[in-house]
């Protein structure tokens, strides 16, 4: 039985690879890929979707956007990285 955290990682990674489809001038793909100008607050950041997903695309060895989106192109390809990387997931999360 798959998790709920696994369940939720599974369905962001899918709807990101939806997101990276879209056409580049789109407001979707400026807001993952925008870094906010200016010196933050003192204290350590709030995780925020965008630096969750950062860390998580990391761990993917998906080096930036652009080839994460050079992948989603691909749906079946797309498709079979997810898979591949809630397998993984799934096992770090018993």
């Amino acid at each position: 039985m798959e998790t709920i955290s696994g369940i939720i990682r599974k369905r962001r990674w899918k709807y990101i690879g939806h997101i990276l489809r879209k056409e580049a001038d789109r407001d979707c793909i400026t807001a993952l890929t925008w870094a906010p100008e200016g010196s933050r607050k003192q204290g350590r950041p709030k995780t925020t979707w965008r630096r969750m997903l950062e860390k998580e695309r990391m761990t993917t060895g998906w080096r930036s956007w652009q080839h994460a989106r050079t992948i989603a192109l691909n749906r079946d390809e797309w498709r079979t990285c997810v898979e591949a990387l809630c397998a993984t997931w799934r096992e770090v999360d018993r």
